[in-house]
């Protein structure tokens, strides 16, 4: 399966910690971050103008 997220892609724990997301593309899921698996952990973190072609315009959390 191919993932076209806009900014980040993880299988991994995560965690993002004051960071800003802006103005990210997906093609696909989730403009600014796509959650394959793992926990993810969002801390003091802001997400601007991120957008999806499909489910996620920021975030998007894979429930297979």
């Amino acid at each position: 399966m191919k993932y076209r997220c806009g900014g980040i892609f993880t299988r991994e724990d995560l965690t993002l910690s004051h960071v800003t997301m802006k103005e990210n593309n997906a093609t696909d899921d989730g403009g600014a971050l796509f959650v394959a698996r793992g926990d993810t952990t969002i801390d003091g973190s802001t997400f601007n103008n991120n957008r999806a072609a499909d489910d996620g315009g920021a975030i998007f959390v894979d429930t297979i």
